[in-house]
C-alpha cells in the first residue's frame, strides 16, 4: 500500500488516499485496467483496508483506490478549524469527483484504456450515485454498500446542539455500535474502529448527516451501469430491505446480504466482502 496527498483546488481539501497494485505509470500495463475507487463510510477510507489487501493479492493486475474525505483519518489536521460548509454534500461531493476524476485523468494521459468502477459505503453511496447520474459513460460498475434509496443518518438527535452531543457522545456511540455492529463482532474489533474515528466530532457528523442532498428515485433509476448492492445482514442504519429496493431501482443491478455482518460490513467481514466483490467483477467483466 502506497499513500499520498491530493489537494482538491475546488474545496481546498487535502485529502489521503491510500492505493495498492499502483501501475498507471506501468508502460507493460494491459490494454484495459480494472481501477477500482472505494469510499468508506463517514469517510474513512482505510475501513476498506483488509478487503483491498485481499483484492490486490488475489488480482496484481486491478488497481485499488480508496482515500479519507475531509476531517477524517489521514484527512484530518488539528490545525485546521472547520466550517459547517466543508461537510456540505457539494463539498463532499466535489472531493469524491476530484478523487476519481484525477485517477482517471492519469490512466488516460498514458493512453491506457481503464474500466473504472466506484464502490461506496453508507453516505458515500450518495456520491456514487450522483457520481454516475451526472458522468454516465464514465463509470463501467457499481458497488453500493450499506444503501438506501433515501438519505442515512437522519436522526432527532440533530436538534441539539454540538457541544451538548458532545457531552452525550458515549450515549450516542454506544446506541450507534447496536445498530452498526452485529451481536457476534469482537469488541477488540469496535473498539479499533472507536480509536480510528476519535477525531470524528459531534459537529462534523451533525453537519454531515442534516447537509445530504441524496438522489431521488426517480435518479437513481436512471443509473444503468452493472451495480452490485450488498447489505448487511442485521444492519440497522441501512436496513437490507431499504438496500434491496435500490436493487429494484438499478435496472442492471444484483443484490446480496453477508450474513453475521451489520452497517460495517468491510470491517466485519473483509474476507467475504473481497470475495463478493471479486465474483462480480469476473462475472461482469467486459
Amino acid at each position: 500500500m502506497t499513500t499520498t496527498k491530493l489537494s482538491n483546488p475546488t474545496t481546498k481539501h487535502d485529502l489521503c488516499v491510500y492505493e495498492w497494485n499502483d501501475t498507471f505509470n506501468d508502460e507493460a500495463t494491459k490494454p484495459e485496467k480494472l481501477v477500482c475507487i472505494f469510499h468508506g463510510a463517514g469517510g474513512r477510507g482505510l475501513q476498506f483496508e483488509k478487503t483491498c489487501e485481499i483484492l490486490a493479492k488475489n488480482h496484481p493486475d486491478w488497481h485499488f483506490v480508496t482515500f479519507d474525505q475531509v476531517g477524517h483519518g489521514g484527512s484530518f489536521s488539528s490545525d485546521i478549524s472547520y466550517q459547517w460548509s466543508d461537510f456540505e454534500f457539494d463539498s463532499l461531493y466535489s472531493n469524491a469527483e476530484f478523487i476519481v476524476n484525477h485517477f482517471r485523468n492519469k490512466y488516460q494521459q498514458k493512453d491506457h484504456k481503464i474500466e473504472l468502477c466506484i464502490a461506496a459505503h453508507s453516505v458515500g453511496s450518495g456520491l456514487a450515485m450522483r457520481y454516475c447520474i451526472n458522468h454516465r459513460d464514465i463509470v463501467s460498475k457499481l458497488i453500493l454498500l450499506g444503501t438506501k434509496p433515501e438519505a442515512p443518518g437522519k436522526s432527532p438527535v440533530w436538534v441539539f446542539p454540538s457541544l451538548f452531543l458532545e457531552l452525550i457522545r458515549g450515549v450516542f456511540s454506544a446506541s450507534f455500535a447496536k445498530l452498526a455492529y452485529h451481536e457476534s463482532t469482537p469488541i477488540e474489533v469496535k473498539e479499533a474502529e472507536s480509536e480510528h474515528t476519535k477525531n470524528n466530532t459531534m459537529y462534523m457528523m451533525k453537519a454531515i448527516c442534516t447537509q445530504l442532498i441524496w438522489p431521488t428515485q426517480e435518479e437513481i433509476a436512471t443509473i444503468k451501469v452493472k451495480t452490485l448492492v450488498i447489505s448487511g445482514e442485521t444492519d440497522g442504519l441501512t436496513q437490507p430491505e431499504r438496500g434491496k429496493v435500490v436493487h429494484e431501482l438499478i435496472e442492471n443491478s444484483q443484490f446480496c446480504i453477508i450474513e453475521g455482518a451489520s452497517h460495517n460490513m468491510m470491517i466485519e467481514k473483509p474476507s467475504i466482502l473481497a470475495e463478493k466483490i471479486e465474483q462480480f467483477f469476473i462475472a461482469n467483466e467486459q
